[in-house]
């Protein structure tokens, strides 16, 4: 019913990786002045430049899906937090976790033991 991936989800800190976004688009930043410094006029037997083109352009598609995910999962979760009554402004994504994974595994343990006392009852 619940799925396993909720045990791992207060590890989730999505300043971390809103960092590493930055780093990764910072970065590719860096390949593109590179790029354009030392392979703008390409002949045809520079396999080398052609591909490192053809690197950033996938990778530029990459990072710009990456960003959309970024944004839908802040998105997500303010409406989370704001669904569950607390305030988005002050409380960490790796903290909203925790209490909802906190939550999640009570209302599991209750359910079995709800399940387990219905049954019991019945029989």
């Amino acid at each position: 019913m619940w799925s396993s991936a909720i045990l791992i989800v207060p590890e989730v800190n999505l300043q971390d990786i809103r960092k590493d976004l930055s780093d990764l688009q910072r970065g590719l930043v860096r390949i593109r002045q590179e790029l354009v410094e030392h392979f703008t006029d390409l002949d045809d037997n520079d396999r080398y430049g052609k591909q490192m083109w053809n690197f950033y352009n996938k990778a530029n598609v990459q990072l710009e899906d990456l960003v959309d995910d970024m944004r839908h999962a802040d998105i997500t979760l303010v409406d989370a937090i704001r669904y569950y009554g607390e305030d988005d402004k002050n409380m960490l994504s790796s903290e909203f976790y925790g209490i909802f994974k906190t939550f999640v595994t009570s209302y599991k343990v209750r359910s079995i033991r709800f399940i387990g006392i219905d049954s019991e009852r019945t029989a």
